[in-house]
């Protein structure tokens, strides 16, 4: 199974939160962090479009919505 390696400013996706709750819109992956210790999963900071930031883990998110644009 190949895994979609994301860099600071990819918009994603995110899987429904604690009881099913909808995480709705784009996140923003603002910072990636060091993988966890238990179980190696990589981890990363979103900003969701209530402003917010959070810390997620690779398996939540579904997928990608947008690349930021590297070119200078």
């Amino acid at each position: 199974m190949t895994t979609i390696s994301y860099i600071v400013g990819d918009q994603v996706n995110l899987r429904p939160g604690i009881y099913g709750q909808p995480r709705s819109g784009s996140f923003e992956i603002t910072r990636l962090m060091p993988a966890r210790d238990d179980n190696g999963e990589q981890q990363f900071r979103v900003r969701g479009p209530d402003g917010i930031e959070r810390a997620v883990n690779r398996h939540e998110i579904t997928g990608m919505k947008n690349r930021k644009d590297q070119s200078i």
